[in-house]
């Protein structure tokens, strides 16, 4: 299927299904992006813009999951709930090290990059959210 980022940024994704050892299914998703896509991303970001990627994966993951298993939420506003923030700056947290090995990013860049991607998933609103 074709993934939009924004206008003039198609990407590819791929999901495989495929029967798991204990008779689970085992669920792969691959997200293709054109060397140019990325490219942009990280002039306007730097390499640690690609966090939000990782991060709004996990986010769509774990609702398409809280859905199959008929729990009840609110997409709109679950990342205002505790369990959401907390879930969210997780994520963020675990996507780091993975950019900063990807692109050599030194620990003071990755630290800002996740201190942005935290801000922007999980942002401190003292309720006026």
């Amino acid at each position: 299927m074709t993934w939009v980022l924004g206008e003039g940024m198609p990407t590819e994704v791929e999901v495989r299904l495929a029967a798991g050892d204990d008779g689970d299914t085992v669920f792969e998703l691959e997200h293709a992006s054109p060397t140019q896509i990325v490219d942009e991303l990280v002039r306007t970001y730097g390499p640690g813009g690609t966090i939000g990627i990782g991060c709004g994966w996990d986010l769509t993951l774990l609702c398409l999951d809280f859905f199959l298993h008929g729990v009840q939420f609110d997409p709109a506003t679950w990342l205002d709930t505790p369990e959401g923030r907390n879930f969210a700056i997780r994520s963020c947290h675990v996507w780091g090290p993975v950019i900063q090995a990807a692109w050599a990013t030194g620990d003071d860049d990755i630290a800002a990059a996740i201190a942005f991607a935290v801000q922007h998933f999980a942002p401190e609103t003292n309720g006026d959210r």
